[in-house]
């Protein structure tokens, strides 16, 4: 009963936090299975830690005070105790507009392109005073790391694109957060410039600690000027929209522009409507036969079966062979009212049967760790929360995320 409940209950509380725009976090552990399921309207982040990320070095399309700094040097003129001293960007922006002059002013894309660079690069560092060296220097080994990720223009990403282009971003009301605020200010930067604003920090490298501080410097004050195209911009659209001056901070937009690469935006689905669908599309989930999607089925006829029958599956042990055949055919009817003719196997209504009412500490404190996780980002806005559940399988080890 209290299972039944506290599903009638979700439902009612899932329609009543998304008129509000407030998150939902559910999370359910059932013998040796689990799920948590999360519930947001809009989540934007800006700080979302990417797996890998590049130098933003800009190589490519320097502005003037970085432009003037890195052709100022002439490789070929510098003996080979000067050529340990200079910085990485340097090397890679000189053997670039060598590689540009030779290839009618087209940038290295392809994988062999960049190759060729790599290789002017290795032959100079190679190469005193005509004779051969076999040991490269740091600085020529860091300049062609550089030259995989940092010699390809910087075109704005898809998934801060698609935030630039939302409704949200073109069409600000008094309800606009200070998220949309600054996006659109940053659109118009954008739309002016071509990139995104620089972030303004370099990476450790190999070079004298002069031209390392003043390179250093470039990018820094590259980075404090767009910070402050965008603040007073962004503050004069606030001040349109009859808001507050102090809706948008300085230190806000500089954490904002820091981080602009790195920007996304989730818009999930609500728990109640999912229950209502009768039409759910899973095609893509169930072709593969091992998927965890189809424990969410059993999980959802569980449900069902509950419901109909004011009782839990496998919760008296006299029950279970019956219990079984009983919730098969739920989770039958329940697959075709969705559409689909897929078998279920046996031993996934077996297995959920087989645990009755109980709950495993061992996989409820993974399920709490990972809801935790997920809390933990929402609030913070860092990190990419789960988009929308998580299923945890404690027999075979094996998680998945579905968006359903």
């Amino acid at each position: 009963k209290c299972f039944c409940v506290f599903f009638r209950v979700l439902v009612t509380l899932s329609k009543h936090l998304w008129e509000c725009n407030v998150p939902l976090l559910v999370c359910r552990s059932i013998g040796f299975l689990g799920y948590v399921r999360l519930q947001i309207k809009e989540h934007t982040i800006i700080e979302a830690h990417p797996d890998s990320e590049s130098p933003d070095l800009r190589l490519d399309i320097p502005w003037p005070a970085l432009q003037e700094y890195l052709d100022g040097v002439n490789i070929e003129q510098l003996d080979q105790k000067e050529k340990n001293h200079v910085p990485p960007p340097v090397i890679l922006r000189y053997y670039l507009n060598k590689y540009k002059e030779s290839h009618e002013g087209k940038l290295p894309e392809k994988r062999v392109e960049k190759e060729a660079l790599k290789q002017m690069i290795r032959d100079s560092g190679n190469s005193e005073e005509g004779k051969q060296r076999f040991v490269l220097d740091e600085n020529f080994e860091q300049a062609i790391h550089y030259a995989n990720s940092c010699v390809t223009t910087r075109a704005v990403p898809d998934h801060v694109q698609v935030i630039l282009d939302d409704d949200c971003c073109t069409n600000l009301t008094q309800s606009s957060s200070s998220f949309w605020i600054m996006c659109a200010a940053l659109r118009e930067m954008v739309e002016a410039e071509g990139a995104l604003p620089v972030r303004g920090t370099l990476p450790d490298m190999a070079a004298d600690t002069n031209s390392y501080v003043t390179l250093q410097n470039i990018y820094q004050k590259r980075a404090q000027q767009q910070v402050e195209v965008i603040y007073r911009r962004a503050s004069q659209i606030a001040r349109n929209l009859g808001l507050s001056q102090e809706t948008i901070t300085e230190s806000e937009v500089k954490y904002f522009c820091k981080h602009s690469s790195e920007l996304h935006l989730i818009r999930g689905t609500c728990i109640a409507d999912e229950y209502q669908k009768t039409n759910l599309d899973l095609t893509a989930y169930l072709e593969d036969p091992d998927s965890l999607i189809f424990y969410y089925v059993v999980l959802r006829g569980l449900e069902r079966f509950i419901g109909e029958f004011n009782a839990y599956p496998g919760q008296f042990e006299d029950q279970v062979e019956p219990d079984i055949l009983k919730l098969k055919g739920v989770i039958g009817k329940l697959l075709s009212e969705w559409g689909y003719s897929h078998a279920l196997r046996e031993e996934r209504v077996y297995e959920v049967c087989r645990y009755g009412t109980a709950e495993l500490h061992s996989v409820s404190s993974i399920l709490g760790g990972c809801a935790a996780q997920e809390v933990i980002k929402v609030i913070t806005n860092q990190y990419k929360p789960l988009n929308n559940i998580f299923i945890y399988d404690g027999i075979n080890c094996t998680s998945a995320s579905f968006c359903l």
